[in-house]
């Protein structure tokens, strides 16, 4: 038997000794909803996210944010549409919460028992906002689920997965791999009874991180810090960790970038480190040699005899 839609109505007529009475019946046939899902693709159009092959098993959908170097917002919109005959409900829906990465309204935004006349659509964001990047540090990935389901029967629960990557200007020499060789230790106050922590300085009005960076290595040392816009000090001396102090001393911008951060006013120095030669998981330097700490054998007048057991 074919469907037909559209509304339809009948009538009862009663007659009796008491009188006559009719009742009017009425009923209405109408196709299924239909639900599209789609994502803004930044460029004023939409991406479809298909429904699940298996509705009953569900699937997993991917929306990737543009890489970012922080300090910038970006959003992704979803639409849910209904272009079926009859109205669609959001039966399931479970937000990403995050201050990074989440549903910009995850307590109203695409909310459970939510109807979608035919015709209609209604849309939910997701916003990825991650802080600014450190200079030559890896890059660090954020992401988070929305599950979503309604009830058309063809569409499936859905979970879209949102990853957001913060990434970070690489400058410098680099390893092999063309990542930065130099990474980022922090800021550090860069003198200690007078005495710096770095002796090596060099002045450049042009100065930048990077250029530092390659100075130390040209002259064979493990660290680079820059300090007060154009100054580069560098050494291989490990800062002391009661040097250290929070990043918003080192604020000072470059002489040759101003976005990059070269130190800062009263002796704050932005320090970084060769990767291959200094570990700072637990202090150690690998000599130039490569075969780590070596035993001296001759300080001054003693010569080294060897490890003796005492008794």
């Amino acid at each position: 038997m074919s469907k037909v839609t559209g509304t339809y109505y009948t009538a009862l007529q009663v007659y009796s000794n008491g009188g006559n009475a009719y009742i009017i019946f009425t009923g209405s046939a109408a196709t299924s909803p239909i639900a599209l899902l789609e994502y803004s693709n930044g460029e004023g159009g939409w991406i479809a996210i298909p429904d699940c092959p298996d509705p009953i098993a569900g699937c997993t959908n991917e929306v990737d944010f543009a890489p970012s170097f922080g300090l910038t917002q970006q959003t992704i919109e979803l639409r849910l549409t209904n272009n079926g005959g009859s109205a669609l409900t959001i039966t399931k829906s479970k937000p990403l919460e995050g201050t990074v990465l989440g549903a910009t309204a995850p307590n109203t935004d695409f909310s459970e028992g939510l109807s979608i006349v035919p015709g209609t659509s209604t849309t939910a964001s997701v916003l990825f906002s991650p802080g600014g990047s450190v200079l030559n540090a890896a890059t660090i990935t954020y992401s988070g689920t929305w599950t979503l389901n309604t009830d058309d029967l063809t569409f499936g629960v859905h979970v879209v997965n949102f990853t957001g990557a913060l990434t970070s200007h690489q400058v410098g020499p680099k390893t092999s791999s063309g990542s930065a060789l130099y990474e980022y230790l922090g800021c550090y106050l860069d003198f200690t009874n007078g005495v710096r922590i770095e002796p090596q300085e060099s002045v450049n009005v042009n100065m930048t991180n990077g250029l530092c960076q390659t100075t130390a290595q040209t002259a064979g040392f493990i660290f680079a810090g820059t300090e007060y816009m154009t100054q580069c000090f560098s050494g291989s001396i490990i800062p002391s960790p009661s040097l250290l102090v929070a990043d918003s001393y080192c604020s000072y911008s470059c002489g040759g970038d101003a976005t990059q951060v070269c130190g800062g006013q009263g002796g704050y120095l932005s320090v970084y480190y060769d990767s291959s030669r200094y570990f700072p998981s637990n202090g150690t330097i690998i000599g130039a040699s490569g075969l780590g700490p070596q035993i001296p054998k001759t300080v001054g007048a003693y010569n080294y005899a060897g490890c003796c057991k005492l008794r």
